[in-house]
């Protein structure tokens, strides 16, 4: 949790945090959402844990407005899709679509605010128990999960 606050932190200095009308406020849950996702997906790579609910459980005391996520979500869905047929898989698809085209500047903003994916691994890493040094060793992972890790960072931050 206070990795999160740190991180909030950070999105509401580069004003990614703005409530200013309820698209913005849409997005700034979104953001969140999106940051919880992120995390989620570093320690299935560094751990082998998987945090993961489904994305409407995420979301479900976020006030996401409806309207405003459509509008988010609408040029990226494949409107072809079955789910447009039913109002729960339209709107898990709204969800993941609008979270995944926001999750890169809440990416960049972490990149940036922990001075390069090297800085964000290493922080990210100290996320599990209560470590107040910089040493990654003793965060109990695996080489090959450390490199998968930090494989996931760079590879966020090239796309």
């Amino acid at each position: 949790m206070s990795f999160a606050k740190e991180c909030w932190s950070h999105l509401a200095a580069a004003g990614l945090t703005s409530d200013d009308s309820i698209l913005d406020l849409t997005r700034t849950h979104l953001r969140l959402l999106a940051l919880r996702l992120i995390y989620g997906e570093f320690c299935l790579a560094k751990w082998g844990d998987e945090f993961e609910a489904p994305i409407s459980f995420l979301a479900e005391d976020l006030y996401i407005n409806p309207l405003a996520l459509g509008l988010i979500a609408s040029g990226y869905l494949e409107h072809g899709e079955d789910f447009l047929s039913d109002e729960y898989e339209l709107h898990k698809a709204a969800l993941s679509t609008a979270t995944d085209v926001l999750k890169p500047e809440v990416f960049s903003c972490l990149i940036s605010a922990y001075e390069g994916d090297i800085g964000l691994f290493r922080r990210m890493s100290r996320t599990i128990g209560n470590f107040d040094n910089d040493d990654d060793a003793s965060d109990g992972a695996t080489v090959s999960g450390d490199l998968d890790a930090l494989s996931f960072i760079r590879s966020r931050q090239e796309g």
